[in-house]
């Protein structure tokens, strides 16, 4: 019978690093430079935020650097934690939703989420979902 090679991927779970712990391990993680891109990229498309931010380096810089510690080198809880940052009107609200980012915690930054798909009434979020 032949042999066959197996990749996995997924992110640190318990139950599964137990699963896989005596067979080779790689792990990838992003680089604060390219969590710093995508802040970057996705900066424009924060409606009324992006207008915030491009009047302030210094802000810009602030939500930059903490969406990136927030991040822990993974891109989607930057992503999350970006989306957490739309439609925020004033420098103090980003202010006070950077104080409440994610920090390695997925299940925290998909339950933000869904709250703020939530409260954007009934046909968004039937939407949404």
């Amino acid at each position: 019978m032949g042999k066959a090679n197996v990749l996995t991927t997924c992110r640190p779970i318990d139950d599964i690093e137990q699963t896989f712990e005596n067979h080779a391990r790689l792990e990838i993680v992003a680089q604060d430079a390219d969590i710093e891109k995508l802040v970057m990229e996705h900066i424009g498309g924060l409606g009324r935020t992006t207008l915030i931010l491009e009047r302030d380096d210094d802000l810009k810089r602030r939500v930059t650097v903490e969406i990136i510690r927030a991040s822990s080198g993974m891109f989607l809880l930057a992503k999350l934690n970006m989306d957490s940052l739309r439609g925020r009107l004033t420098k103090k609200a980003v202010l006070d939703a950077l104080t409440s980012l994610s920090y390695v915690s997925l299940d925290k930054a998909y339950a933000d989420a869904l709250t703020r798909i939530e409260s954007q009434g009934e046909e968004a979020c039937r939407i949404a979902k």
